[in-house]
């Protein structure tokens, strides 16, 4: 079984219970754990904290704040952010 966390939180930001459920699911399953984007060039960062926990931290040129209050800017990063969660799941198959 695999789980994905999908948030809209830092994963440096205080410790929530997302960060507590992701952290207990990868003591027995893999956990992606997606964290709130970052303001730059789109892209995707990956880090392995460890064999079970992989964290995503996607980067695009717009901040949540400014994509909440444009449903067209929003639909577009979901769009861009789907197809590459879907395409780095592929790989790591």
């Amino acid at each position: 079984m695999e789980f994905i966390v999908y948030t809209n939180t830092e994963w440096d930001g205080p410790p929530r219970s997302r960060h507590q459920l992701a952290h207990a699911l990868a003591k027995r399953f893999k956990v992606t754990f997606v964290s709130s984007n970052t303001i730059g060039i789109p892209g995707l960062k990956s880090t392995q904290v460890n064999d079970n926990f992989e964290l995503l931290t996607p980067s695009f040129p717009a901040s949540f704040r400014l994509r909440y209050r444009m449903p067209v800017l929003n639909e577009a990063y979901q769009v861009w952010l789907f197809t590459k969660l879907k395409n780095n799941l592929r790989a790591g198959m």
